[in-house]
């Protein structure tokens, strides 16, 4: 399914997700980001397994060029996002570093803390804002990916005639698409994106990620038959993900639950979420992007809504 307006200069996100592809192009506008376009479709679970390792390149890119090719959506470049296991991050305070030594201190601290073998991954880290300004110290975000897979999605881009521009992960898009479609508030707000595959949970403080985890648990349908078992599976690791937030920010209340995914929608994640917070409610990636209605229905819209999110959020970092 696919929705499009002007030609204008544009920025392209391209999410691949366990049986999910979206891929949106945004531009600049008066207030921000307008839509242009956005294209969603399923594939089959076969073709990028539970680990999101992509097992048949050829027939990937021959599905997404069909989808760009009877869609009329050309992109010449794209921003990619990853997630899963092969991508690990973690946050760290590094105290007392000038500019000229933080990266040595950047790879010490990622050989404390990154379970992979440093030759075998890309490397890369991000200074966060903070609201501690009683120490000399930089807080930052260290991400690594292992190369294979990287280089398996650059292989993938390589066949579709895509440029990448950027890579980034999934969990920090879907941050950026939150600052980018709320704002900064005083309120401590934890971000869940519920899927059956894995939950990504950020708590968001001003505009400071206090915790970021990326959780394999899986949310069962209701045909599954180990359903109550996984049920509670679940619910275990994310009480869990809590206590590690309040272990680590005891003086802080998640005052709002705001929920996306496929799974959000489910009355057993709202009740569930009522006991994390007083108050819950959806995602919305479009909040703050404009949108041509007589163009783009909102019944569509709405539907595209649960799986946009990191796609607006890897996309919109095109223009920075």
């Amino acid at each position: 399914m696919i929705f499009n307006i002007l030609n204008r200069k544009l920025c392209t996100g391209l999410y691949i997700g366990d049986k999910q592809i979206v891929a949106c192009q945004l531009a600049k506008s008066r207030k921000g980001f307008s839509l242009q376009k956005i294209l969603f479709f399923e594939i089959e679970q076969e073709i990028i397994d539970r680990r999101r390792i992509i097992r048949e390149h050829d027939r990937l890119s021959y599905i997404i060029n069909k989808q760009f090719s009877d869609n009329n959506f050309n992109p010449k470049k794209a921003a990619l996002t990853l997630g899963g296991f092969f991508v690990s991050f973690k946050k760290v305070l590094i105290e007392n570093a000038s500019n000229a030594d933080l990266k040595k201190r950047i790879f010490s601290e990622a050989q404390k803390h990154i379970p992979f073998d440093l030759e075998e991954i890309y490397l890369d880290f991000q200074l966060l804002e903070t609201s501690n300004n009683k120490r000399k110290a930089k807080e930052a975000l260290i991400v690594a990916a292992k190369k294979d897979i990287v280089d398996s999605y650059l292989l993938l881009f390589k066949k579709l005639s895509v440029k990448p521009t950027v890579i980034d992960v999934d969990i920090f898009a879907l941050y950026n698409a939150y600052i980018l479609n709320y704002g900064i508030s005083n309120d401590t707000i934890l971000l869940m994106d519920i899927n059956y595959k894995r939950t990504l949970f950020i708590v968001i403080k001003r505009k400071v990620p206090l915790c970021l985890l990326e959780i394999p648990a899986e949310y069962p349908n209701n045909a599954d038959d180990e359903f109550e078992d996984k049920i509670k599976r679940w619910h275990l690791k994310i009480e869990n993900a809590v206590e590690l937030f309040y272990s680590e920010y005891p003086r802080e209340k998640i005052d709002k639950a705001v929920l996306n995914g496929e799974c959000a929608k489910l009355e057993s994640i709202k009740e569930f979420a009522e006991n994390i917070a007083n108050n819950i409610c959806l995602f919305d990636p479009f909040k703050r992007i404009d949108i041509n209605r007589n163009l783009f229905g909102y019944s569509s819209i709405k539907k595209a809504a649960p799986y946009a999110g990191i796609c607006i959020g890897v996309a919109s970092r095109g223009f920075y």
